[in-house]
């Protein structure tokens, strides 16, 4: 077995991966090029900003109630992390919700689709899917901490008991969804 000894060359030779670029051509003689690896600190970083996005959707537009646009979405977000084909991206939420809308239908975008590495998509799934479950898993602990609170306020005899009431019912009804 051929085992690769690991040094700062090597290391470094292999984050040079994540800066290959692959030049896709489209059926009208277009192009455009996008990142063969997936670098997981961007990965990350186009997770954040797709949940930053979600929320401004859901806020604006209210809530998202069906798959398909919120995987219309996450791949609108590839594409633009990923690819060459959308240079930068407006920091306000109406213009940057128009040119999504906009990006849904467009040829270059739908074509696109295919040029992505299927393991390297499915690299942002798996770190789509850790998020989730971490945050699932941090709302449980959050709910059980603030029930216990509630249990001990409820054990104690207090004298200003009114105050420590309003405040049990303040921590009941914060619960994390």
């Amino acid at each position: 077995m051929n085992r690769l000894t690991l040094t700062s060359d090597s290391i470094n030779a292999l984050d040079t991966d994540y800066d290959m670029l692959q030049k896709v051509d489209f059926k009208d003689g277009s192009y455009t090029e996008i990142y063969k690896s997936f670098r997981p600190t961007k990965i990350d970083e186009m997770v954040k900003s797709l949940a930053n996005f979600i929320t401004q959707y859901e806020k604006h537009q209210g809530k998202i109630n069906d798959n398909k646009m919120f995987y219309s979405l996450l791949y609108l977000h590839i594409v633009i992390y990923f690819s060459k084909l959308i240079p930068e991206l407006p920091t306000d939420f109406p213009t940057k919700l128009d040119l999504f809308l906009k990006l849904l239908d467009n040829q270059y975008v739908v074509e696109l689709e295919e040029s992505f590495d299927v393991s390297e998509i499915a690299k942002v799934y798996s770190v789509i899917e850790k998020s989730l479950r971490i945050h699932k898993e941090a709302t449980k602990q959050i709910n059980a901490a603030r029930e216990e609170v509630r249990n001990n306020l409820d054990n104690l005899e207090l004298q200003n008991s009114d105050i420590f009431e309003n405040l049990k019912d303040t921590v009941s009804n914060e619960r994390v969804q």
